[in-house]
């Protein structure tokens, strides 16, 4: 993979693990000493999507990475492929 594509996945990964980890955070610091009897059940709800929300995440970046390296391939093979005949 060129550094420029690892570069922007690596990127990607790290703006979408902020991401979480905000989420997280503002979830907690919002219920946190709420005084709501199932105050503990809301933070361990809104952790678990936050964790699901990362393997999406996740999931999205490997399909694009995957889809963009396929679609680059196909590009290649097709300017090979399709030459004006002299």
């Amino acid at each position: 993979m060129p550094a420029m594509e690892l570069r922007y996945s690596e990127q990607a990964l790290a703006d979408l693990r902020q991401f979480i980890r905000y989420y997280e955070e503002a979830f907690f610091e919002l219920y946190r000493d709420s005084g709501v009897w199932n105050e503990e059940l809301i933070i361990q709800s809104y952790r678990e999507s936050a964790q699901k929300l990362y393997r999406i995440g996740i999931s999205i970046l490997k399909f694009r990475q995957h889809y963009v390296l396929q679609t680059k391939c196909w590009t290649q093979l097709g300017t090979y492929q399709i030459r004006p005949r002299t």
